[in-house]
């Protein structure tokens, strides 16, 4: 399944909880992959019920009330992967699921952004009700545990009263899953308050046997929050963070203080001719500041990331969308700017 683009209207009740209201809905058999889709709206933007080995990726899923889940009453999948798919601005989640009948699952090289006070709602978006970008649990009996590695998540804006935001929440006993190389951060200027904790911890043994490595936490109001903390922890850092992890014996990162300079982004109309089967392109130039060097885009349409700047990208389809781009500074420290455009 792919190059489809889903749009809830207004009257389709895409953020109505009563109101099932399914961007891509996933039932099938075999092997199956779901890739270069565009959803906006929806109460949920993918929906997997049944499969047998599936791969989402290069999915690009905007303002939905969660991006992408693994529905709780469908049949076991052996096998999941979640690989590089583009959510912005999802109301309540990025990636939920009932993991414990799903095996071998992977959440990998996954951007996900979330601007404070984008919904009317989010003055009353805390404690249990607070934004979280992965959820983490068990998996199915005989399963490897869940990986979440090299993902990023973004948190922009300003802080907003009664709004919070978690990167990565675990529950249950997940023992092994794994936590690695990922990149959970607010980047802001002087004058704006941080906002978000990288972990939730949602009960007392959701952190036993958890693996922690070569994260990067940045500009957060707290590392963990929750319960106590019992990770086994390597290698991660702490980038203009005081927080290096509640409740715990040990700090979990390495403190590091990192002046960050925002990125000028450029995006102009292509003058040269549209490729046949593409609708409209964009040019894409981002100046870096002193200190960092270009990483990567994420552009928009939940495509592969250009690796180049400047550079082009064609898109299939009309939508308002959000590019990204990301620069990396010493520690792991990262820089970011979004642009927003349309054709």
């Amino acid at each position: 399944m792919s190059n489809n683009t889903a749009t809830c209207g207004a009257a389709c009740g895409n953020l109505d909880p009563n109101i099932a209201s399914l961007g891509l809905e996933i039932s099938t058999s075999g092997l199956t992959t779901v890739y270069s889709n565009t959803v906006t709206g929806f109460n949920v933007g993918v929906q997997i019920n049944d499969a047998n080995t599936l791969t989402v990726m290069y999915n690009a899923i905007y303002d939905t009330g969660t991006a992408i889940v693994k529905a709780g009453n469908a049949p076991a999948l052996n096998s999941l992967s979640i690989n590089r798919n583009y959510i912005v601005n999802a109301q309540a989640n990025g990636i939920d699921g009932n993991w414990s009948i799903t095996s071998n699952p992977v959440i990998s090289g996954n951007t996900i952004i979330r601007t404070a006070g984008k919904w009317a709602t989010d003055s009353t978006r805390s404690g249990d009700a607070a934004y979280v970008a992965i959820k983490g649990g068990n998996t199915a009996s005989g399963s490897a545990p869940l990986s979440i590695k090299s993902n990023k998540v973004l948190f922009m804006g300003s802080a907003v009263s009664g709004f919070e935001a978690r990167g990565v929440m675990l529950t249950g006993t997940p023992t092994g899953l794994s936590l690695d190389s990922n990149w959970i951060g607010w980047v802001g200027n002087s004058t704006q308050a941080a906002y978000g904790n990288g972990v939730q911890i949602n009960n007392g043994n959701a952190s036993q046997g958890v693996s922690l490595t070569n994260n990067v936490f940045q500009g957060l109001s707290l590392l963990t929050s929750g319960w106590e903390c019992l990770f086994t922890a390597s290698g991660n850092n702490a980038i203009n963070m005081t927080s290096l992890g509640q409740f715990c014996a040990a700090p979990l990162a390495s403190p590091y203080t990192v002046a960050i300079v925002q990125p000028t982004v450029t995006l102009t109309t292509s003058s040269a001719s549209v490729p046949s089967g593409y609708l409209f392109g964009k040019n894409y130039s981002a100046s870096i500041p002193s200190g960092f060097t270009f990483k990567n885009w994420a552009l928009g349409d939940g495509s592969p990331r250009v690796t180049t700047n400047p550079d082009t990208q064609w898109f299939y389809s009309s939508a308002n969308r959000m590019a990204v781009v990301f620069a990396s500074g010493s520690n792991g420290a990262l820089t970011v700017k979004d642009a927003a455009f349309s054709n």
